[in-house]
């Protein structure tokens, strides 16, 4: 079951023989959000709607598009029709562009079942240097990301991968951003660097004081690696996740007692996005 401009189908009815010729199929010329639908809400729907729209303006500055499509009651609407229970998670994707090469954005919509496993995270550094304007916006290529995931969960039982950028500093995860907790004050990579600013990230900067950190400082340049060693605290955010500690980042071990001990932010940020 899809939701394509608004209109339920059972199958792929509504993708004609020109979305093969669309710069989207050729060139995966096109955007995409993922959502978390659980316990009968959609999580930050308006923030992914504006990053959306942000997209839309910068890629397709002269299209039509109607986000009537798309508005929050018609998306619960088709979600409720779907899951078995509104209490389940599902992963809510919504991919846009130009299907058919005329100059207008289409929207599909797409539910997954989706199990978020809150665990501490183990995290290997990939040596390769990311640095592409496009990775502030999340296109449909993400086929790097996945590969470079995939394989090292493969080999090396790894469960996420950290970029760096050409100094050589950690800037974000292949589907996370990178939050640091060190003496009570949130670090975070500036956003000149050429990294994706996630939803939750934003979310979390802006409600530092609620969380009880005493300064949210921006980390220049993304973060060397000694200084993730001498973290109180790693935190891997994104949309789905919400938050997830870190335990392990390139053989550095990070003690699971110590964390909690040391106010175990993570835990508490974790419940102040649920009740937002």
């Amino acid at each position: 079951m899809f939701l394509f401009n608004g209109k339920i189908y059972k199958d792929l009815s509504f993708l004609t023989s020109s979305f093969l010729n669309s710069y989207m199929f050729n060139y995966g010329y096109g955007f995409f959000e993922t959502i978390l639908f659980e316990n009968s809400k959609l999580y930050f729907y308006a923030l992914h709607l504006e990053r959306m729209k942000n997209t839309i303006a910068t890629f397709y500055p002269d299209y039509l598009y109607n986000f009537d499509y798309i508005s929050e009651d018609k998306v619960l609407d088709f979600i409720l029709r779907r899951v078995n229970s509104p209490k389940d998670s599902h992963k809510i994707k919504i991919i846009y562009g130009d299907f058919f090469n005329k100059k207008r954005v289409d929207f599909l919509v797409q539910i997954y079942p989706y199990i978020r496993e809150d665990k501490f995270y183990k995290c290997f550094i990939h040596k390769e240097i990311t640095e592409d304007f496009l990775k502030k916006y999340k296109t449909m290529n993400y086929m790097k990301n996945v590969y470079l995931r995939d394989l090292y969960k493969k080999n090396y039982n790894i469960d996420e991968v950290l970029f760096i950028n050409k100094k050589g500093r950690i800037i974000e995860g292949t589907i996370t951003n990178i939050l640091v907790v060190y003496n009570k004050n949130l670090y975070y990579v500036e956003p000149f660097e050429p990294y994706l600013e996630g939803i939750i990230q934003k979310i979390i900067i802006e409600n530092y004081q609620d969380l009880g950190f005493k300064k949210i400082i921006k980390k220049s340049r993304g973060f060397p690696l000694k200084f993730l060693r001498q973290a109180d605290e790693v935190i891997l955010t994104n949309s789905l996740i919400l938050v997830q500690p870190v335990s392990i980042i390139y053989n550095k071990k990070f003690s699971k007692k110590h964390i909690i001990k040391n106010k175990g932010y993570y835990l508490k940020i974790r419940e102040f996005l649920r009740n937002l």
